[in-house]
């Protein structure tokens, strides 16, 4: 992995790709001669040095891009700029490629097969084919630069750490390199990254504004994948066509990814916006991702530190993120000082150059969060590392769409409503309600903020249906029953509590008010079924 140690005239870089060495040497003497130059200067500087070396440390840069807590916030917005191509692969090596992992007679599989590629990028490059079978298809294939990273713990050729810690030392700290390694070793393997296609397919069949592609598994290798193809708009020309939407495609967007990340089977870590596609029906797609998936537990405990950040609850937000963090070796670990700065922190505009100005957003929150743990001797999980990056990255994009508002913390919020809601359905029957009193009793307690939030979302729905409802505009309106339902249960909990006035009935007080709740719980899962 590591490559030569040796001088730059070694030229580590030399053999697999068509690398302008000459390019590389000016890029190399421009950074040796300018050691004093401002954040922005320096990080064009390195940006261009990773160009010229080819596609592993362009897909390094990329990879940087998304770690704001290793490099200011001028090197990450830089970073992001670098381009995602490369020089298309030949013909004769696509078709070598497609004969040794699916079979010497390709006309068993394909009726027609494009030899141009739709798109060459850094890591693979797709095509357009017909199936056997008449279905139109997208076939991406691994480009060989990538083949040593699939044996076992193999290791990228030609990049030499050395090299980049002589002459740019600031974007090779401890563990970058392995981090960055193993997340190309989990997208580089297909077969790996095409089951995770098929659970996020599971999950978009009961999640509304998820889409998803269906996968040719039977054809799919570690260095092949065979994806349905369909006629889908990308972030740009979507908005294009539609700009008054961007704020509902922006919400949905970062609910989605809220979703997937903390009750989905896979989430995306590295979105950008060109992997962003809008269906016809205004779902939302993730193409070309690197998709993970965080452990039960973690899912657990980053929910309920996102929830207590987002509530000011720095205590309970410190204590769950700690779950998933643990004391750097050799590091000196002071709990109660830790807790002291954590409930303290605060964005002091770090982010502004990726994130915007608004210093008390979600995103600049949770980042001060990270740092100040790490500052006080704590190293995040490799999974939760992964989180974070596609956090920052989601909540990059959403500040692009709609700079002026919190488009995550709103995100947040619609999720946690719609899963209060879900609870209350849930725990309809009879059975459920006896048999699982605390759950109720959890979902009761956050009646009043999922009043407020239904009865908002009950205002705005005529206005959200016309411009990103995947649904037909044959259905009828619903905002009116959804604000029936929440008249519904505020009765409901009004008669709870009034007891006095209910001692001459004939019913007991905790039976009307059961009554009257199951009545609005029928409706709801009538409604959300």
């Amino acid at each position: 992995m590591n490559g030569t140690a040796g001088s730059w005239t070694q030229r580590p870089w030399e053999g697999l790709f068509a690398v302008d060495h000459n390019n590389v040497e000016r890029s190399l003497r421009t950074l040796r001669s300018s050691p004093t130059a401002s954040p922005e200067q320096r990080a064009i500087n390195v940006r261009s040095l990773l160009q010229q070396l080819g596609p592993h440390y362009s897909s390094f840069a990329l990879y940087l891009s998304s770690r704001p807590d290793l490099l200011p916030a001028e090197y990450c917005r830089e970073f992001a700029l670098t381009s995602d191509s490369s020089s298309p692969l030949a013909e004769r090596t696509v078709e070598q490629i497609l004969r040794t992992r699916l079979g010497a007679d390709l006309d068993l599989y394909f009726l027609e097969f494009n030899p141009t590629p739709l798109r060459s990028t850094l890591i693979c490059q797709s095509h357009l084919a017909t199936l056997r079978t008449g279905a139109p298809v997208t076939v991406l294939l691994l480009r060989p630069e990538y083949y040593s990273l699939q044996t076992g713990r193999g290791a990228l050729e030609s990049f030499d750490v050395a090299l980049l810690r002589r002459y740019c030392s600031e974007i090779v700290a401890d563990k970058t390199v392995d981090d960055f390694i193993n997340t190309l070793r989990r997208k580089t393997n297909f077969a790996t990254q095409a089951e995770a296609l098929d659970q996020m397919a599971e999950d978009a069949a009961s999640l509304e504004f998820l889409g998803s592609n269906k996968v040719y598994s039977e054809l799919c290798t570690k260095c092949v994948m065979v994806i349905e193809r369909r006629e889908d708009s990308s972030l740009n020309q979507f908005l294009g066509a539609l700009p008054d939407s961007a704020d509902l495609l922006g919400l949905r967007m970062c609910e989605v990814w809220l979703h997937q990340a903390f009750f989905g089977r896979c989430y995306p870590v590295d979105p950008r916006e060109c992997n962003v596609l809008i269906r016809s029906n205004r779902q939302i797609c993730f193409n070309e991702c690197d998709l993970a998936a965080l452990p039960k537990t973690a899912k657990e405990n980053l929910w309920n530190y996102l929830m207590a950040a987002a509530m000011d609850e720095p205590d309970i937000a410190a204590l769950h993120l700690l779950a998933e963090m643990y004391p750097s070796p050799h590091a000196r670990v002071d709990p109660e000082a830790f807790r002291g700065s954590f409930r303290q922190a605060a964005s002091f505009g770090e982010l502004e150059p990726i994130l915007g100005t608004n210093s008390n957003s979600l995103p600049q929150l949770v980042f001060q969060h990270w740092k100040t743990a790490v500052k006080h001797g704590y190293s995040p999980h490799p999974h939760l590392l992964s989180l974070y990056r596609g956090l920052f990255s989601i909540a990059r994009i959403g500040q692009a769409i709609c700079p002026a508002r919190d488009l995550l913390r709103e995100g947040l919020e619609e999720l946690r409503t719609a899963k209060t809601l879900r609870q209350f359905v849930d725990l309809a029957e009879w059975g459920s309600m006896l048999h699982e009193g605390d759950k109720f009793a959890t979902a009761f307690a956050q009646i009043p903020k999922a009043l407020n939030d239904l009865l908002s979302k009950a205002a705005h729905l005529s206005q959200e249906s016309l411009l990103l409802s995947p649904r037909s505009q044959a259905e009828p309106e619903s905002g009116s029953t959804l604000g029936g339902l929440a008249v519904l249960f505020l009765l409901a909990a009004t008669v709870f509590v009034s007891q006095p006035s209910l001692q001459a009935g004939r019913w007991s007080p905790p039976l009307a008010a059961l009554t009257l709740m199951l009545a609005g719980l029928l409706v709801l899962k009538r409604i959300m079924s």
